[in-house]
């Protein structure tokens, strides 16, 4: 049996993922992250528009970054959180408490962030030279033969690099992360698994995909009958008809009408509404994350990449030492270019008392013979 047909017997262990839903301090970590996250959010935007509409644009500028850098410090640290509690349990682990994963996701956050900053320099990389290919297309004459076979080989490989970006790069980074390996270890086992078991990884990305719509399609159906019920109910009994959009509360306090009457119906609907996407997005959010932790264990984790991580630290070292050859030699020439130019010696010509070059034979001026 070959090894993709194995990888393939053994696809059924994704359905694995969905004991996720059992793990209830996973559960209570991403939902309530996701909530926190919302409302300091909102409550930035709010002031932000507050101070907007005071015609002091630079402080809402200003407050709403603040506000959605608070926010997403707050998701990725319970994300990162509720990847540690799944890594627990799809590892066989006694699964820790919510603080100490709290703990642990917030540790944890800076490599995420540089791992994702890195990838996303590759990407940028890729897009440079890509525009400096195309602008080789412009070559009069030979530009549109030259296009002709660039263009499809760039399609393919933006195409490949973006669908790997998406479903393998990025979901298999975050539990070798929650696995305690740091930036080069992660991008040594994925350039691995990029070489050996990259097709077996995609076709598990696909089944888990699969996996997660059907979960998300069950608790978003349930969440829309009983909106569906309930809504219209509420506009027949509530003053303002139990509206569900969280912003059309927030517009009505900036129009000074308070928390009391229908606003205040607003705000509880809006403030509802969240809970309720909160707690059905839950669901599907441990299963691809459960389920990515599983592809992980199964095809990443026992990679062996020690030589290949001494190997890139090598490069890696070999590539700063040059830089700072580089550096050193342009340092010096500044230097080298400030030093006198130095200026030939001169005297006078007897006959007409020009300024003449010790070098020369001749005057320039009279042309008389130099002594």
């Amino acid at each position: 049996m070959s090894k993709v047909a194995q990888h393939l017997k053994n696809s059924g262990s994704l359905l694995e993922s969905l004991e996720a839903i059992k793990n209830f301090r996973a559960y209570i970590t991403v939902a309530l992250s996701g909530l926190a996250s919302f409302m300091v959010l909102s409550m930035f935007m709010f002031f932000a528009a507050k101070l907007g509409m005071n015609g002091n644009s630079s402080m809402a500028t200003i407050t709403g970054i603040i506000g959605a850098l608070a926010a997403a410090v707050i998701f990725l640290t319970g994300l990162s959180a509720t990847g540690v509690l799944l890594m627990d349990q799809a590892k066989g682990n006694e699964i820790r408490s919510i603080g100490s994963a709290l703990f642990a996701g917030l540790i944890t956050l800076p490599s995420m962030v540089g791992l994702l900053l890195l990838f996303g320099l590759v990407v940028v990389a890729v897009f440079i030279v890509l525009a400096i290919i195309l602008f080789a297309c412009k070559i009069p004459g030979i530009g549109p033969l030259l296009y002709a076979f660039v263009f499809p080989v760039s399609v393919v490989l933006m195409g490949a690099l973006f669908f790997a970006y998406v479903n393998v790069i990025v979901p298999l980074s975050m539990p070798a992360i929650w696995d305690g390996n740091g930036v080069m270890q992660v991008v040594a086992k994925l350039f691995l698994l990029a070489r050996t078991d990259l097709l077996p990884v995609i076709i598990f990305q696909i089944l888990l995909l699969l996996i997660v719509g059907l979960t998300a399609a069950v608790t978003f159906g349930i969440s829309a009958y009983g909106l569906f019920t309930v809504t219209p109910l509420s506009m027949m009994i509530l003053p303002s008809g139990g509206a569900s959009q969280l912003t059309s509360a927030f517009a009505g306090m900036m129009m000074g009408g308070g928390l009391g009457g229908g606003d205040g119906y607003l705000i509880a609907s809006g403030f509802g509404g969240a809970i309720i996407f909160m707690v059905a997005s839950a669901v599907p959010m441990l299963t691809l994350i459960m389920g990515n932790c599983i592809i992980y264990l199964n095809f990443v984790r026992h990679q062996e990449t020690e030589q290949l991580e001494a190997t890139m630290r090598n490069k890696m070292s070999e590539f700063k030492e040059k830089a700072a050859d580089a550096r050193s030699q342009l340092a010096q020439q500044p230097s080298i270019l400030k030093q006198p130019t130095p200026v030939a010696k001169t005297q006078t010509c007897p006959k007409c008392n020009q300024a003449v070059a010790d070098n020369e034979v001749f005057c320039g001026n009279c042309g008389a013979r130099q002594s």
